[in-house]
């Protein structure tokens, strides 16, 4: 049961994955799922997703300051 739910829960953050390079609501989504399923399960892969979330809103962001502050704390996760 519990391989069936990670599986889905890869599905479903890849999907934003996909979509986050061009949608800063979908990188929006991928940062706080990541996050939640992050401190759920403390698994590594999902600290990942969240880091290139980050990444991607550093490409969203309008504000120089704020590109650089997402662009810092992907790199630091």
């Amino acid at each position: 049961m519990c391989n069936i739910i990670f599986a889905q829960n890869l599905k479903e953050l890849r999907n934003y994955l996909i979509k986050g390079e061009k949608s800063s609501a979908a990188a929006i989504q991928l940062m706080e799922k990541s996050e939640a399923l992050f401190k759920q399960n403390k698994l590594p892969i999902y600290q990942g997703f969240y880091s290139v979330g980050q990444f991607f809103m550093a490409k969203h962001a309008a504000n120089p300051f704020k590109k650089l502050s997402y662009f810092k704390e992907g790199k630091k996760t």
